[in-house]
């Protein structure tokens, strides 16, 4: 015979009830994403990143080929100026990609700290925006600093970027481009 432990009797005897399951929460008290979700979530992360990459090595068309056919990017640091459809995103990304291969020796672009929150086959995004590069006219390091929202749309069985806006903050040289980027955070620091 069991032992009653003061659980009310089951069907094996005296057992400790299992609870149901609460929903899990984050930190924050918000819902932890399912399976499904983060595969989407992934994915998203893998838009942005292969954006960032193809700034660094890629086409026009590789970077319009990441937009919906009728996306809109708004470049707010060009005086709130927009582009309308594929075809526009890709021609400004073209003279993007002309005048920086022009004027800079180096160029690394990183979009971080991204906040993504799904919406059935839409999705948004926040992002930082971080950009460093090297002008060949007065070879300092430069750090571009600002921001990315994004409205994501999921279309022929992924995501793409629907509307974005892209806003720049700052953008200042920092230093000699001989000095190691590490020498150059410790120098920022310290001032």
């Amino acid at each position: 015979m069991k032992k009653d432990r003061g659980f009310p009797p089951t069907a094996s005897g005296y057992e400790m009830p299992v609870p149901p399951m609460p929903a899990l929460r984050g930190e924050r008290g918000e819902p932890i994403p399912t399976p499904a979700q983060l595969v989407d979530i992934l994915a998203i992360q893998r838009l942005q990143m292969t954006y960032g990459q193809l700034h660094e090595h890629g086409t026009a068309d590789e970077i319009a080929a990441l937009f919906h056919p009728d996306a809109e990017l708004y470049a707010l640091y060009l005086v709130g100026k927009g582009f309308h459809g594929r075809q526009q995103i890709r021609d400004w990304y073209a003279w993007w990609l002309k005048v920086y291969a022009e004027v800079g020796a180096y160029f690394r672009h990183r979009p971080v700290n991204q906040v993504i929150d799904l919406a059935g086959d839409r999705a948004f995004s926040h992002s930082v925006l971080l950009a460093e590069g090297v002008p060949r006219a007065n070879d300092q390091w430069t750090l571009h600093v600002g921001r990315y929202v994004h409205e994501l749309i999921r279309a022929d069985g992924g995501w793409l970027f629907w509307r974005s806006w892209i806003m720049l903050h700052c953008w200042t040289g920092y230093g000699p481009r001989t000095a190691a980027p590490r020498d150059l955070w410790t120098r920022v620091d310290a001032e």
